[in-house]
């Protein structure tokens, strides 16, 4: 008995299906450089230094070391996250330099921000009468990548429902 050839519609519609699964599978693929990665935001307010960590997910870098180093990389504070993963401390007397924050989350879970000289001499009354923290990129992050998973699922769903229906509607002619 030989086989029914396929029909060239059939064809296209199984090289998209696989073509769908292989830019899913690669757009969603474990990156396992972002494994150890800790996202680090940190900005000025009120005089203060403001530090949030964690590894994205909502989930904050507990109890993480912090260092913050000027520009001549001397150190010029050291400190620890909360439970929530932030660190707040008074900007140093008379510190003008850019500041770079390191935070060490152990086992090679590491994460740094700079904040630049600039950010220090500006008029903080301004910053104070905003009264808004400044959005953190993991909060951007984790939205954009929610955002794209959403709108790929709603895909994935419409081209299976569409090929069940075309199937059944197959079967009954």
């Amino acid at each position: 008995m030989t086989r029914p050839e396929k029909r060239p519609v059939e064809t296209v519609k199984k090289g998209a299906l696989w073509a769908l699964f292989l830019i899913m599978g690669l757009a969603f693929r474990p990156n396992p450089a972002l494994a150890h990665k800790v996202v680090v935001f940190g900005w000025v307010e009120n005089d203060r230094v403001h530090v949030e960590a964690g590894f994205g997910s909502k989930r904050p870098a507990k109890h993480a070391e912090i260092l913050a180093y000027d520009s001549n990389h001397t150190l010029v504070h050291q400190g620890r996250t909360d439970d929530q993963g932030r660190h707040v401390f008074d900007i140093p007397t008379g510190f003008s330099s850019d500041m770079i924050l390191e935070v060490n989350a152990g086992t090679g879970h590491k994460g740094r921000w700079t904040i630049f000289a600039k950010e220090f001499t500006t008029n903080p009354s301004v910053t104070a009468s905003a009264g808004e923290k400044p959005a953190s990129p993991m909060q951007e992050e984790i939205s954009l990548l929610r955002i794209i998973a959403g709108i790929t699922i709603i895909f994935s769903l419409a081209f299976l429902i569409r090929r069940i229906t075309s199937k059944r509607k197959a079967q009954h002619d």
